[in-house]
C-alpha cells in the first residue's frame, strides 16, 4: 500500500513538471514572437512642413504707357496650392496685367504691371497662406534733354575711331563698319555739360550685322577724365534685323554718373566684323511723380 502511495506521488509530481515545463516553453516562445516583432517594426519619419518663403523686387519703374515686370520666388509646402494673387494700391497708376500667377517648377513668377500714369503704386502679392510681398512702382514720363540727329554728311559727329571705318552720313542714318577687334568711336564734343542728374536713359536708335549685339557706353564728367570701366554703361542689342532697335543704357547703372556729362564713347559690338547704323541718340530725362 505505501508503495503505491508513493508512486502517486512520484506520478503527481512529474506530471506537474511536465505541465509546468510546457507552459515555460510556450511562455519563451511568446516572449521571442514579441520580440521578433518589436525589432521588425519599421517607424515611419514625418518630414516637418516647408515654411512659406515669398520674395519680390523691391522697386521698379515703369515708362507711361509700357509695361514692366515683376520676378516672384516662391518657396511652399507641396501640399499648399502655389498660386499667387496681385493686387495695386492705385490701378490708375499701375495695374498687373492679371490678377493671379502661378510659379513653374524652378518657383518664379513673372508679373508683367502695365504703367498707366504718372505716379508711384504699390503692388501687393499674396500666397495661397495669406504671406504678401510688395514692389514700389514709380511710373514716369519721358522728357528729351538734347538729341544728336545725322544730318551733315561731313559726318563729324564721331571721332577716334578705332577698329572701324571713317562712317558717312546718307538720309540722315550714320554708318560704319567694324574693321577688326575692340571696336569704338568717340563722340567728338567734350563740351557738352549736360547736367548728369538730368539725363536717366542714353537711347540709341540702331542697327547691325555683326554677330554680337553686346554694347557698352564709356562717359567723360568734369570728375571723370579718362574712359574708364567704372564709368561706362552697358546694353544688349538686338543684330541682324531689318528695323532700328532702340537700345537704352541706364545711367543709375554707374556710380561714377554725376556732373557734368561732357563726352562718350560707344563700343557697339565685342564682334571683329560687320556693319553698324545710327539713326538717332537722345538723352533723356525720367520725369517721375
Amino acid at each position: 500500500m505505501k508503495s503505491f502511495k508513493l508512486l502517486a506521488l512520484v506520478l503527481s509530481v512529474l506530471l506537474l513538471l511536465t505541465v509546468l515545463l510546457a507552459c515555460g516553453e510556450e511562455a519563451a516562445e511568446t516572449a521571442a514572437e514579441e520580440t521578433t516583432a518589436a525589432e521588425t517594426t519599421t517607424v515611419e519619419e514625418t518630414e516637418p512642413p516647408i515654411e512659406t518663403e515669398l520674395k519680390v523686387n523691391k522697386a521698379i519703374k515703369i515708362l507711361a504707357g509700357a509695361e514692366g515686370e515683376i520676378t516672384a520666388r516662391l518657396k511652399i509646402d507641396p501640399s499648399k496650392d502655389a498660386a499667387l494673387t496681385i493686387a495695386s494700391s492705385d490701378e490708375n497708376v499701375a495695374a498687373a496685367a492679371a490678377a493671379s500667377a502661378t510659379p513653374g517648377d524652378d518657383g518664379k513668377a513673372a508679373i508683367v504691371i502695365k504703367g498707366v500714369a504718372l505716379g508711384k503704386a504699390t503692388i501687393t502679392v499674396t500666397t495661397s497662406d495669406g504671406i504678401t510681398a510688395e514692389t514700389e512702382i514709380s511710373v514716369y514720363e519721358e522728357q528729351i534733354i538734347k538729341e544728336i540727329a545725322f544730318t551733315d554728311p561731313e559726318a563729324k559727329y564721331f571721332r577716334g575711331y578705332h577698329s572701324m571705318s571713317s562712317g558717312k552720313v546718307e538720309n540722315g542714318i550714320f554708318t560704319s563698319d567694324i574693321t577688326g577687334g575692340d571696336p569704338y568711336m568717340e563722340y567728338h564734343d567734350k563740351k557738352m555739360g549736360l547736367n548728369a542728374a538730368d539725363i536717366g536713359i542714353i537711347r540709341f536708335y540702331f542697327k547691325s550685322t555683326a554677330s554680337d549685339g553686346s554694347m557698352q557706353l564709356f562717359f567723360l564728367t568734369d570728375t571723370v577724365t579718362g574712359y574708364n570701366e567704372s564709368a561706362s554703361l552697358k546694353t544688349t542689342a538686338e543684330t541682324g534685323t531689318a528695323d532700328f532697335e532702340i537700345c537704352d543704357f541706364d545711367t543709375s547703372e554707374s556710380p561714377d554718373w554725376a556732373g557734368l556729362f561732357n563726352a562718350f564713347r560707344i563700343d557697339p559690338s565685342s564682334a571683329d566684323s560687320g556693319n553698324v547704323q545710327f539713326q538717332k541718340i537722345q538723352f533723356i530725362k525720367r520725369v517721375e511723380g
